[in-house]
């Protein structure tokens, strides 16, 4: 089967050591496997014990099995969010190169927060906006820096997120774009839900929303049009780094 994508679960270090020797080549073209392993700490051994009746040894062997893992071409995560976060995003969006990132924010701190956790420690580039996005975007109010991340501040419109997703989509600087949204505030609606699913159809988008009860109403409508959306700025960096990791080039 093509383009298999696998997530796999693990406590023993040897079963993992001796999975990986077997896995020369486990993230080329055709298989992407992601690998979880329980028992990291000193507790989590002793946890381990007592769930498998087995023992599970040495839990300075991580590090081994990490470096191991990844020099096979897959993918490790730290944790279990994480994992499922990577699945996500490698199930949903098409195979391609994901390193130059594009955010779009009309909620600033968020933007911050996200350079942050999706540059640290990765190969991700959030590359400046080029001239010809800017000039796409002169009609925006004069108080919006024409920068990435783009912060449409908190009185941004609808027609003013579809004007930036446009303009950095067609731009050719980005490989992806992350679209964090506010729909708690008043401008925001399902037009916007609208442009997110038209451009997610032909060019790789996540939308972020971190609100409470209306998010809950406008993220399900979302994904039912097929765009990948996340409520943390943490799945956001899972998302991305497993996507570079499988589509570095």
């Amino acid at each position: 089967v093509l383009n298999q994508l696998w997530l796999n679960f693990f406590f023993q270090a040897e079963d993992g050591i001796r999975v990986g020797e077997r896995s020369r080549g486990l993230g080329d073209v055709y298989k992407r496997q992601i690998f979880l392993r329980g028992g990291r700490t000193e507790e989590g051994l002793r946890a381990a014990v007592s769930h498998t009746g087995r023992l599970v040894r040495d839990v300075g062997a991580h590090a081994l099995i990490k470096s191991l893992f990844r020099y096979c071409g897959a993918y490790v995560a730290e944790g279990y969010e994480e994992a499922l976060d990577a699945v996500k995003a490698l199930s949903t969006l098409p195979r391609r190169k994901m390193k130059r990132v594009g955010i779009i924010t009309n909620t600033g701190g968020l933007g911050v927060m996200a350079v942050d956790c999706i540059t640290e420690g990765s190969g991700l580039v959030l590359q400046p906006l080029p001239p010809q996005a800017q000039e796409a975007l002169s009609a925006l109010p004069p108080y919006v820096p024409r920068t990435n991340p783009l912060d449409l501040t908190g009185s941004a419109t609808e027609e003013q997120y579809a004007l930036a997703i446009h303009a950095m989509a067609e731009s050719g600087a980005y490989d992806i774009i992350v679209v964090f949204v506010n729909f708690q505030l008043p401008a925001m609606g399902t037009q916007l839900i609208k442009t997110l699913a038209a451009v997610s159809h032909d060019f790789p988008l996540i939308c972020v929303n971190t609100g409470g009860q209306i998010a809950d109403r406008y993220m399900p409508a979302l994904r039912r049009r097929g765009v990948l959306t996340y409520r943390t700025v943490q799945g956001i960096a899972h998302a991305l780094q497993a996507l570079d990791h499988f589509n570095p080039y």
